[in-house]
């Protein structure tokens, strides 16, 4: 019993609900592949806490596809000739068996109240008398099929994989649910027996609505298969799903088709796609060219408003879509999943109101990206898995990065601009992130874990003053994930962090800083041999209002001195503030200067009296004296501890040497 609950978790993915003691499988493990005959069990006991559960559903789990779609649950599982449905199970989700091409014979035990097996066909019994028709095995070799009195509904996918049934037998009130014909390969005719609510064509190659002969229901999938299909211009409304997996190679829209539904193209063979502006009536366009392998192009003139929930997911092939000015906004999985897609120009259509779901472009082959303005969030997984997207430029307007937005880049640089909030993996890479740029703004920058996923020796510039873990106990490198072997150079103008990096290859910072970030390196650290300041101070002058700043670094460059909220001159090497001096107990500095041509600003404020830092400075345990090279730690007794500008220890200043204490 044990090797056999051992091998139920070895097999399935599954999730429990223990309030009911419940399991739901929700797939195949990926190692996994199933053979043959198939028993589904009816329960399983924990080899961790020994509470048997009972089996009562199979349904993908949404959080397994990257796309926003949940995967079917015995996905691709060709090898499986025949499965058992035990009595316990009450929950089968449409399209759970999809790719399972070999299946031959649905089981179903007697005592189930939910489901039944009529000569290897799967049916729902939904209550109330409703019999479903939800699976048709896919290998069998039926040359027909037709639905058994008792049963009024084929399901969506119901024939999905089969090719060899060329002829669908309805009669009564037998109905096609939505969908019923997607993913079938070989049905290329419709056969009906006193039908009370469609009627065929002459060649019964479609249906359309009794009553209403405009309204296409459905195509047969192979009819006019690797031509041009034809619309009549009898047809004036193209139902939800009517084109559902058709082969054809091409399509004729007339002007008399004034009404498109959802899913109408799904699965199709199409190449190219043009929608008339004469279709006026467009109220969805989810799913329109949901999973159309060979869809390379679509121009779509009609006056539609939204790219729909998975519009064109699954379009492996299509290179360019053109839409009208009139569409203004973007669902769901709109692209997930178009691999040939490299560009994709006018974002800036697209409010950002209307983008809250993601997935937008996830596992698109896009090589870059344009944000516009408009958009003050990027929803979750929006370019995550775009393998090929090596750029990305973010508007001053993007104030939010949400979940895995863009994990699994090739992402190189990021600059985050105006960016207050990266939600957890936002920029998880394949490690491919060479430099991110954190320029300062206002309010406090919100990282989640592994919020930047680095290559190695990569580069992170940070100008914010205020930055913070999403969850408390995340410490920098939770938030900043990088390989140990090859440790990232990291550059910051803050003077002083409560904690920060305290694994790096070498750390830049500003004058006066270096002893406060050796202090938030465990002691006999080597990254406390690894600190160095950009540029120092001297000549401060605060009665007179000037200072002069020297680079230590040849890659650092001065650009800006600003003393008291006025820009300094530069003359012979010092920052003078122009016009006459200012009466105030504080000189305020602000150092504007670049490292590696990237903008950074420091600011510091000297007492008028005594030419003293301010208390930021006294944190971090530096005093300076406005004309010395030499400081002491404040907390030094006379005649102690010495530092020069570059926090190397000295000897003690000569007799008559300048050096000051506080």
């Amino acid at each position: 019993m044990a090797s056999a609950q051992a091998s139920f978790e070895k097999t399935y993915r599954f999730s429990i609900n223990y309030s009911s003691n419940e399991v739901t499988i929700t797939g195949v493990r990926e190692e996994v592949k199933l053979q043959g005959d198939i028993q589904i069990p009816g329960s399983y006991t924990s080899t961790r806490d020994g509470v048997k559960y009972t089996v009562t559903s199979l349904r993908g789990n949404i959080d397994d596809a990257e796309s926003g779609m949940p995967r079917p649950v015995f996905e691709n599982q060709d090898e499986i000739t025949s499965i058992y449905i035990p009595s316990t199970i009450d929950d089968i989700v449409v399209g759970s068996f999809r790719g399972c091409k070999r299946l031959k014979e649905f089981k179903v035990s007697s005592q189930s109240k939910t489901f039944k097996s009529v000569d290897g066909v799967l049916y729902y019994l939904r209550g109330e008398g409703s019999v479903y028709m939800m699976r048709f095995p896919p290998a069998r070799t039926s040359t027909g099929f037709t639905l058994p009195d008792e049963a009024g509904y084929i399901l969506e996918g119901a024939f999905a994989d089969n090719y060899t049934i060329t002829t669908l037998r309805l009669s009564k009130w037998q109905l096609l649910e939505t969908g019923a014909l997607d993913g079938n390969l070989g049905i290329t005719r419709f056969e009906l027996n006193g039908h009370y609510l469609y009627k065929t064509n002459a060649g019964g190659d479609y249906l359309v609505e009794k009553n209403d002969p405009g309204v296409l229901i459905a195509v047969a999938p192979r009819y006019r298969m690797g031509e041009q299909l034809i619309i009549p211009s009898s047809i004036h409304t193209i139902g939800w799903y009517a084109l559902a997996g058709n082969r054809a190679r091409s399509i004729s829209i007339p002007a008399s088709v004034k009404y498109i539904g959802g899913y109408a193209f799904t699965g199709t063979s199409l190449e190219s796609i043009s929608i008339p502006a004469t279709v006026t009536d467009f109220p969805d366009t989810e799913g329109l060219f949901y999973n159309c392998p060979e869809l390379k192009t679509a121009t779509i003139s009609a006056p539609i408003k939204s790219i729909g929930d998975f519009m064109f997911m699954g379009c492996v092939k299509l290179e360019s879509v053109t839409f009208p000015g009139s569409c203004k906004s973007m669902g769901a999985s709109a692209f997930a999943g178009c691999g040939s897609l490299r560009e994709f120009c006018g974002l800036y259509r697209f409010p950002e109101v209307d983008l809250k779901i993601g997935c937008q472009f996830a596992q698109s082959g896009l090589t870059s990206a344009n944000i516009p303005t408009a958009w003050a969030s990027l929803p979750q997984a929006m370019f995550k898995g775009c393998q090929s997207m090596t750029s990305v430029t973010l508007s001053d307007g993007v104030e939010t990065i949400g979940e895995s937005t863009f994990e699994g880049t090739s992402l190189e640089t990021v600059n985050t601009r105006k960016v207050n909030e990266v939600d957890m993996y936002g920029f998880a890479t394949d490690a491919t992130l060479r430099k991110v740029v954190i320029p300062a703004h206002d309010g406090t920058m919100t990282l989640g874990y592994n919020a930047f996923v680095l290559a190695p020796s990569a580069e992170i510039y940070i100008d914010h003053k205020s930055m913070a873990a999403a969850m408390p106990w995340d410490d920098w490198h939770d938030m900043f994930e990088y390989p140990s072997d090859a440790l990232p150079k990291i550059y910051t103008s803050k003077r002083s962090f409560s904690r920060f990096f305290t694994k790096f290859d070498e750390l830049y910072v500003p004058a006066g800083s270096r002893s406060h970030y050796m202090g938030l390196c465990a002691a006999g650290s080597a990254c406390r041999d690894r600190i160095y300041e950009m540029f120092s101070y001297s000549a401060v002058n605060p009665s007179q209002e000037k200072i002069a700043v020297t680079p230590l670094f040849n890659w650092v460059k001065i650009t800006s001195v600003t003393i008291n909220g006025t820009d300094a001159v530069l003359s012979d090497g010092v920052w003078s503030k122009p016009g006459a001096v200012s009466v105030s107990s504080t000189m305020n500095v602000v150092i504007g200067y670049t490292a590696n041509n990237i903008k950074m600003s420091t600011e510091y404020n000297f007492q008028v009296s005594t030419g003293i830092e301010d208390t930021e400075a006294c944190e971090a345990n530096i005093t300076r004296h406005p004309r010395t090279v030499i400081y002491r730690h404040a907390s030094a007794q006379e005649g102690a501890v010495y530092y020069d500008m570059q926090g190397r220890r000295v000897i003690a200043p000569r007799e008559g040497g300048i050096y000051i204490t506080f």
